[in-house]
């Protein structure tokens, strides 16, 4: 809790809008997916990759280091402090790093352009394994494979 906070106060003009963000990314997958986006399928591989997006455009600050820093140390606190299993946070923190390289690219985009982009791409998400762990390609969705 307290890299939270140290977090937070750090960068106070970010949390406002990190919150927006999230609740709009929330919204956006609960129309989109229902409740399957909390599971660790394609949903949730697009939402997390929508997360990031509209947290570093939301932020809309002048420096996109600065942005990209900040949504990286966010999103990978929200990944610690939460359990979950290895696979699923190595699915996470991928998806998260999708979703930052596609705000880097695509900047200028909507939000109703990244949603439709972010769903074609989790439509053709890569499953992937416990033995799976390899680098995978920055503009490639994962989720995990049921058994």
């Amino acid at each position: 809790m307290w890299q939270l906070i140290t977090l937070c106060l750090a960068h106070p003009a970010f949390v406002f809008p990190t919150i927006a963000a999230t609740r709009t990314c929330l919204a956006i997958a609960n129309q989109h997916y229902g409740k399957a986006h909390h599971l660790d399928g394609q949903a949730n591989a697009f939402r997390h990759a929508l997360w990031n997006f509209l947290i570093a455009k939301r932020l809309d600050h002048k420096n996109k280091e600065r942005v990209l820093a900040w949504t990286k140390n966010i999103t990978d606190w929200h990944e610690r402090a939460f359990p979950n299993t290895k696979m699923a946070r190595f699915m996470d923190t991928h998806n998260n790093k999708v979703g930052r390289k596609l705000f880097v690219m695509y900047t200028g985009k909507s939000k109703e352009e990244i949603t439709q982009q972010l769903l074609h791409m989790a439509q053709n998400a890569k499953a992937i394994h416990a033995h799976d762990k390899q680098s995978l390609p920055d503009q490639t969705l994962v989720y995990l494979k049921q058994s």
